[in-house]
């Protein structure tokens, strides 16, 4: 794949996937006009309250029916193999577990088209350190989106997997484990009960932060062992292993990290009224080291979410390592 225009341009020979070692890593890539094939479309109707449904109706006016597929009528790895030789890139339109859902499904195929962004969850916090922010969107507006997303610079993106007890998941966002799962784990079971309240980004803001400020004090130092010489304080309410600098819907965890050198954030979060603050961006996480891989044990049963999506993990030994890399649409204008 020839990438460049201008200085600084690169020739990257070889696919962006599992096999790093023939990956050329690069912080400055520039833009690259995408071969005229088709961008496709990968939709979940139920983000964004339900725009979801609404976007893929528009997205087939504006750019034609076979380039939109919905989440979950086919297996992701059986859509992008089968529509790979004429693909230019794939879209996620959705929050940030759709975009992590089709970048594995990207890599576990080893092919090498990028992947772009459309956001419509809540935090979208891939696609706001890409340049994504989510906006108002209509049949007049949509062209234009497109034609930035075939414009856009290709540059790459670290994977990760996590691999546990009945756990095996990509992560290109980050890993936590601790009170700040435990919040999101309530709000989505709150938004379970309650799908009419919880449509909108700022409305599902609010609910996270009230939700962390009630949180009660766990430290995640009892419940977890940690290796490789982290050193988790005992007030840490949660550790996060970031990928990105963006968490939370926009807080920053840690200005000067990369999302392609392959480390990880190792960031602590207060409790109760603290992560409520620092879920609300008036309270600054500490970050505590970067790793190039981490392993810890659990001991009890304990909340931990992957990009976004919370769980209860078993206890036992768990691992986050390096998968390679794949390439992402960044907007024109962000790092």
């Amino acid at each position: 794949m020839a990438v460049g225009h201008g200085r600084s341009s690169l020739v990257v020979a070889g696919q962006v996937g599992v096999s790093s070692c023939r990956v050329l890593r690069a912080t400055t890539l520039m833009a690259m006009d995408l071969p005229n094939f088709s961008i496709r479309f990968v939709v979940n109707p139920r983000s964004g309250g339900g725009q979801g449904a609404a976007l893929a109706a528009a997205l087939r006016r504006c750019c034609g029916e076979k380039s939109v597929f919905i989440l979950g009528d086919l297996p992701l790895r059986q859509v992008v193999a089968r529509h790979q030789a004429l693909t230019s890139a794939w879209i996620a339109c959705g929050g940030d577990g759709t975009v992590s859902a089709l970048a594995e499904a990207v890599r576990l195929e080893g092919i090498s088209q990028p992947i772009g962004v459309i956001p419509l969850g809540t935090g979208n916090d891939l696609a706001r350190s890409l340049g994504w922010a989510a906006s108002a969107w209509n049949d007049s507006t949509l062209p234009g989106l497109v034609e930035r997303l075939r414009s856009a610079s290709v540059r790459p993106l670290d994977c990760w997997q996590v691999r546990g007890p009945q756990l095996n998941q990509t992560c290109l966002n980050y890993c936590s484990v601790g009170g700040d799962a435990a919040v999101a784990l309530q709000f989505h079971h709150v938004r379970q009960r309650h799908p009419q309240v919880l449509r909108g980004a700022l409305i599902n803001k609010g609910m996270y932060a009230l939700l962390g400020a009630q949180q009660r004090a766990m430290s995640v130092r009892q419940h977890v062992r940690f290796a490789d010489r982290l050193v988790v304080p005992a007030w840490a309410h949660a550790v996060v292993f970031a990928n990105i600098a963006s968490y939370a819907g926009g807080v920053v965890l840690a200005a000067d990290g990369q999302r392609d050198d392959g480390l990880l954030e190792a960031v602590a979060l207060g409790h109760g009224l603290t992560l409520g603050l620092v879920a609300a961006h008036l309270r600054r996480p500490r970050l505590l080291q970067r790793v190039a891989a981490v392993r810890f044990c659990v001991g009890v049963s304990l909340p931990m979410q992957i990009d976004g999506e919370p769980f209860m993990a078993e206890p036992g030994v768990y691992h986050i390592q390096h998968a390679g890399r794949i390439s992402v649409l960044v907007a024109h204008g962000s790092p």
